[in-house]
């Protein structure tokens, strides 16, 4: 298998890798697990390719940003989520990450929470409800003191819905 790749021209290798993402593709599979896979079974291309197609065919090419400059009293237009193919529970999937201070060292830290949602909802309540999350339940875990909360992206599910 190996030698056939290596074979291939490199269109070739890039269609072949963008089937084995489409086929492997699962909510919560990060691309590093498709990267090492790729490369365990002797299908690897360029990472900045690899890395590009499976934005492209996770639906993430363009997403990132668009709702961090959305005023906390407003909710987020349609046009602001990213249509992604992944198989999202709900409809909307709004991903933040959460900053705080480790107790213990000082040092800041972060971790990213998704809120779900069938409906639209103003980033101000998912916010709180969020870092209210976080507060409870991560700080005591993690010894993080989790203060502040930023919008990183938000993916709508494309129709019909892929469940």
């Amino acid at each position: 298998m190996v030698q056939l790749f290596a074979a291939l021209g490199g269109a070739a290798k890039r269609a072949l890798f963008r089937q084995y993402v489409y086929g492997r593709l699962r909510p919560g599979i990060a691309a590093e697990v498709i990267l090492k896979e790729t490369r365990d079974i002797g299908i690897s291309i360029r990472r900045t390719d690899a890395l590009s197609i499976i934005r492209e065919v996770t639906g993430r090419e363009i997403s990132r940003s668009r709702l961090r400059f959305v005023p906390d009293i407003r909710i987020p237009s349609i046009e602001q989520f990213t249509p992604t193919r992944l198989r999202l529970e709900k409809r909307f999937q709004t991903i933040f990450e959460v900053r705080g201070t480790n107790v213990l060292t000082g040092a800041p830290q972060s971790r990213r929470v998704s809120f779900i949602s069938d409906e639209r909802v103003s980033l101000g309540d998912m916010k709180r409800q969020l870092l209210e999350r976080a507060q409870s339940e991560y700080s005591l875990r993690e010894g993080v003191d989790y203060r502040n909360i930023v919008a990183v992206e938000g993916l709508i599910r494309e129709e019909p819905p892929y469940t």
